[in-house]
C-alpha cells in the first residue's frame, strides 16, 4: 500500500495530474478485508469500487455486489435471495438462516435471530461485526 502511494508521488513529480496520484493512494487504502474463522466463512476481499465476496461451499456460495445498488445471492440453506436498495439497504433472509435485517443510510445495524447470528453493529467509519461462537466469530472491517 505504501509502495503504491510512493509511486503516486513519483508520478506526480513527473508531471501527472494530482487527481490521478491521489486516486492511486485512495484505492490502495480503501480496500476492505474480512477474515472469518474456519467453518464460519473463509476469506472475503472487498474492493472500493464494487465489491466481490467469496464464501466456501456450505456457508454461502458466490455473492456479487454492484456499485450502484447491490444484489447478493446466497446458496440454498445459507441465505436465499437478498436485495439491497441504493438509498439505505434492506436484506431479507429465510427463516432459519437469518430473519430480517435493516440497514440505515448513516451507519448500519443488523439484527439476526438467536442461533443464526446475534447482534451485529456497523459504524460509519470502518465497520465492526460481532457474531456469537459457532456462528461466525469476530469480523473486523477496515476502511
Amino acid at each position: 500500500m505504501l509502495q503504491k502511494c510512493s509511486l503516486a508521488v513519483i508520478l506526480l513529480d513527473l508531471g501527472l495530474t494530482c487527481s490521478i496520484s491521489f486516486g492511486l493512494c485512495i484505492n490502495a487504502a480503501n480496500a476492505q478485508t474480512q477474515i472469518l474463522p474456519n467453518g464460519g466463512g473463509g476469506y472475503n476481499v472487498y474492493s472500493p469500487n464494487g465489491m466481490s465476496q467469496v464464501l466456501p461451499d456450505g456457508v454461502g456460495g458466490y455473492n456479487v455486489y454492484e456499485p450502484n445498488g447491490m444484489t447478493q445471492v446466497q446458496s440454498n440453506g445459507a441465505g436465499g435471495y437478498n436485495i439491497y436498495s441504493p438509498n439505505g439497504m434492506t436484506q431479507v433472509m429465510p427463516n432459519g438462516a437469518g430473519g430480517y435485517n435493516s440497514y440505515g443510510p448513516n451507519g448500519m445495524s443488523q439484527t439476526l435471530p438467536n442461533g443464526a447470528g446475534g447482534y451485529n453493529t456497523y459504524d460509519s467509519n470502518g465497520l465492526t461485526q460481532t457474531l456469537p461462537n459457532g456462528a461466525g466469530g469476530f469480523n473486523v472491517y477496515g476502511r
